[in-house]
């Protein structure tokens, strides 16, 4: 008699930390390494910066398409972060992972919160901390975008405020282990 086999359901690995930590750079390190490994790409309502492709970075898109998206429960998670909304989208997510695939994101600490409750079975989640205070502050300033003459980034404020998950006192954090990124090139 034949033992039958278990379909194997994916994985969504999360990374997420303060703006500038390096969650973006280790993802596009995970993706390159490993070619089974697909990554999901978010959907956003700020304007696109130079260089960035769409359906590559992110999915631009209006704020009332995103509204739509949300009414609609077409997100697996959102957020307000810096005045731009930002999103997962739950098809192509639900895609890979019911196919037995992986998928990483690199998503705001809000969002995290929120997968837990929509995929918790599925996901596993780290939370990426910047090698020192000093040097969140000098690569956020320094190797970001560039913005138009005499504009800050609102991000540019105090970064230990963001290395710390804010959060309801009800709901603590659940980040297990934090992981230091630290010897990867800036994004």
């Amino acid at each position: 008699m034949s033992t039958p086999e278990i379909a194997r359901r994916g994985i969504l690995l999360v990374l997420s930390s303060p703006s500038g930590a390096g969650k973006t750079t280790i993802t596009r390190a995970l993706v390159q390494s490993d070619a089974n490994l697909k990554i999901s790409v978010s959907v956003t309502t700020r304007p696109k910066r130079a260089g960035e492709v769409d359906g590559q970075h992110y999915h631009f898109i209006s704020r009332a398409a995103f509204d739509e998206m949300v009414a609609k429960g077409e997100l697996l998670e959102h957020a307000v972060v810096f005045g731009n909304c930002y999103g997962t989208p739950r098809a192509p997510v639900e895609a890979v992972l019911g196919a037995g695939g992986d998928i990483v994101s690199d998503i705001d600490w809000q969002g995290t919160q929120q997968l837990k409750s929509t995929v918790r079975g599925d996901l596993v989640s780290v939370f990426i901390l910047p090698p020192s205070m000093a040097a969140l502050a000098r690569i956020r300033l320094h190797h970001r975008q560039p913005r138009p003459r005499g504009e800050r980034p609102p991000r540019a404020g105090d970064p230990r405020r963001r290395a710390r998950p804010q959060r309801p006192p009800d709901r603590p954090c659940r980040f297990r282990q934090p992981l230091a990124e630290r010897g990867l090139s800036p994004s």
